[in-house]
């Protein structure tokens, strides 16, 4: 490794043998003989010089992979660490573009009895680029299951977070296939008797819905066939409730020369309807009661119609409560 005092120290005797050599020969001297020699100097000199200045010594925390490698067909290792973590010296410059997997540890699976196996890591154990040296591995020892690689089926226990979209209940939930085959070690495979799914947030789903997803690698489990589960849901709309209150409900086309005596005013009014109807129903002021048919004063009941922004008259589709008001009609 590149030492940065060894190289000032370098650096400092060159400079001075350097001024002491410009003071025995004049500065014409110096351009005129042995050219190719002192340029070669000078740029060797630059060349420390930058090396002082990028060769700065850190530490660094790194995650190694443990790596098996020369597994027998059919057999399975297990390391209680899938990943060390290990602290590295090293110029700044190399470490700063160290990635995942430039340092790993191999274990060689024939070094291994069957069974459990208990192995210690020591700095040298660590394969690291030229320049990168070990100083701290942790855990310093890993358990190691070796065994021979069995499979067998597993029911796939779906898990769900969250609540079904607004609007709709979730009716079934069908996952395809609910059966798999998962592959590892026996002594780990022999606790399991189902393999989850990833998380599937059911705010996600639609009327129509059809997901795929992933499923949950299980400790001692090496493989799953198939990893990808289809995720089949049946929704049902449900009634909605939309609360409107205080709100003013015109009397419209009411004929000329006729009026109302009182603004009509409905203190609490429910709109119930499914979603794909009750979101038309958006503002108060869309409420009327068509007056065209009264033709005199006096007192009427009339039904309460909502109209939405496109002009639709969308009553039908929802129910509202009240359904009618009283009023009464003077003449202008």
């Amino acid at each position: 490794m590149i030492d940065r005092a060894d190289i000032t120290r370098l650096f400092k005797m060159i400079y001075f043998r350097l001024a002491s050599y410009l003071s025995k020969e004049s500065l014409s001297n110096f351009f005129s003989k042995n050219v190719p020699l002192k340029l070669i100097s000078v740029f060797v000199a630059i060349m420390l010089w930058f090396m002082v200045l990028s060769g700065q010594v850190i530490t660094k925390s790194v995650l190694v992979p443990v790596n098996f490698i020369d597994t027998p067909s059919g057999y399975i290792a297990l390391s209680s660490s899938s990943n060390l973590s290990v602290i590295t010296q090293g110029s700044k410059s190399l470490l700063d573009t160290l990635k995942y997997g430039t340092l790993s540890l191999n274990i060689d699976s024939k070094s291994l009895s069957h069974g459990a196996n208990s192995k210690s890591i020591v700095p040298s154990d660590i394969i690291a680029p030229i320049g990168v040296e070990v100083l701290e591995i942790t855990p310093s020892r890993v358990n190691i299951s070796y065994e021979q690689l069995e499979s067998k089926n597993v029911r796939v226990t779906p898990i769900f977070i969250g609540e079904a979209p607004t609007g709709y209940k979730v009716i079934s939930i069908n996952i395809e296939p609910d059966i798999v085959q998962i592959s590892g070690v026996k002594s780990k495979l022999n606790l399991i008797n189902h393999i989850e799914t990833h998380q599937i947030n059911l705010s996600d789903l639609d009327i129509n819905n059809e997901k795929h997803t992933g499923l949950f690698l299980q400790d001692g489990v090496n493989t799953i066939v198939p990893n990808n589960i289809k995720v089949i849901a049946k929704l049902e709309p449900v009634l909605l409730l939309k609360t409107f209150t205080d709100i003013d409900v015109p009397c419209n086309d009411l004929q000329e020369g006729l009026k109302l005596q009182n603004k009509i005013v409905v203190k609490e009014l429910n709109v119930t309807g499914y979603i794909d109807n009750l979101s038309d129903v958006i503002s108060s002021e869309n409420f009327y009661i068509d007056c065209s048919l009264d033709n005199k004063s006096g007192k009427y009941v009339g039904e309460i119609i909502y109209i939405n922004n496109v002009q639709e008259v969308i009553s039908d589709d929802i129910d509202i409560d009240p359904k009618s008001v009283r009023y009464e009609i003077e003449d202008a």
